[in-house]
């Protein structure tokens, strides 16, 4: 039977229990450990997301560790020991964890499914536990530009330009050369139809064969006229004659 010292003193117990269950959901433990985290972190598919803690209070020990879990601290630890994150994580050194009191992870090559909430967890050596309120880490394969506008990221855009080149290329060399026999047949059309050198030569050292004799001869009668000359060129004949 209870006596109503009794009962108070387990009123007492449960409400103590109630306030350091309430303190340590808001992330301040029993000795003042308290974890901060942003809210959001946005990332690009692909990129690397790093994802920031860090924690404040009257500690009386310089030995501590860390952890981040993904939605509950129910789930496995995020950590390259896991299979979802293998190779993927990496964490701040001990010696920055408790001297900076940061406790960042950096996860590297992001999916979309690392989307969700993130949690870190900070223990400290005679301090306690103490957890943060989490950080929503958004994953997204387009770029949000400053007006929270989504647009596609790089990786459409370059197939695209490389197509659009390349058939431009194309096109660009077909015209040159349609343009070139344009005119080479343009040119062989306006050609006149003339006797090659080689043929004219022969003809006419035939012809040259051919001649016999040939005469020049000056006009007679052709004459100075007041001792001057006339300024006519003097008049030649020739007789040529051929024999075939």
């Amino acid at each position: 039977m209870l006596t109503a010292a009794g009962g108070t003193m387990q009123l007492r117990k449960a409400a103590l229990k109630f306030f350091l269950l309430s303190i340590a959901e808001l992330g301040i433990s029993a000795t003042g450990l308290t974890v901060h985290q942003p809210a959001v972190v946005n990332a690009e598919a692909g990129t690397n997301a790093t994802l920031e803690c860090s924690y404040s209070g009257l500690l009386n020990s310089s030995v501590g560790q860390f952890k981040w879990y993904k939605n509950s601290t129910a789930h496995a630890e995020v950590s390259n020991n896991s299979a979802e994150y293998h190779g993927r994580i990496s964490r701040t050194d001990g010696q920055t964890f408790m001297q900076d009191r940061k406790a960042d992870i950096t996860i590297h090559h992001a999916h979309i499914n690392d989307s969700g909430l993130y949690l870190c967890e900070v223990e400290i050596l005679g301090s306690g536990k103490a957890l943060g309120n989490g950080t929503q880490l958004l994953v997204e394969s387009a770029v949000v530009d400053k007006n929270g506008t989504s647009k596609p990221g790089l990786w459409p855009i370059v197939p695209i330009a490389v197509g659009v080149t390349l058939v431009t290329c194309l096109v660009f060399t077909v015209s040159i050369l349609l343009c070139i026999a344009g005119m080479k047949t343009g040119g062989s059309k306006g050609q006149t139809q003339e006797a090659p050198p080689l043929q004219l030569e022969t003809e006419m050292e035939d012809l040259i064969s051919h001649v016999q004799y040939v005469s020049l001869g000056q006009l007679e009668g052709h004459k100075k006229i007041c001792g001057t000359r006339d300024e006519s060129q003097d008049v030649l004949y020739a007789d040529i004659h051929v024999d075939y």
